[in-house]
């Protein structure tokens, strides 16, 4: 039994006009090799030096909105679709 060429893609993405092209992309990839899609997002800290209290607060807000962004673009309802596909 051969493995599939492609099993894994990661799309990191800061949620640009350009990222979103490669989104759209990644999901044609990951239709067409019935791969798992991984979406990660880093956002930048201009609190890394500083108060940890002030970077906690940052990244929890920047948590919530990638995952508001993530809802936006519609990912999240394709990964659930993608999931629910695999399991029947």
């Amino acid at each position: 039994m051969s493995r599939p060429l492609i099993s894994q893609i990661v799309l990191a993405t800061d949620f640009s006009e350009c990222a979103i092209r490669a989104q759209d992309y990644a999901v044609l990839l990951a239709r067409a090799y019935d791969a798992t899609l991984h979406v990660v997002h880093v956002p930048e800290s201009p609190f890394w030096y500083g108060s940890h209290a002030a970077t906690i607060l940052y990244l929890e807000q920047a948590q919530k909105e990638g995952i508001r962004d993530l809802r936006q673009s519609g990912l999240d309802r394709l990964h659930r679709r993608h999931r629910q596909a695999r399991r029947a």
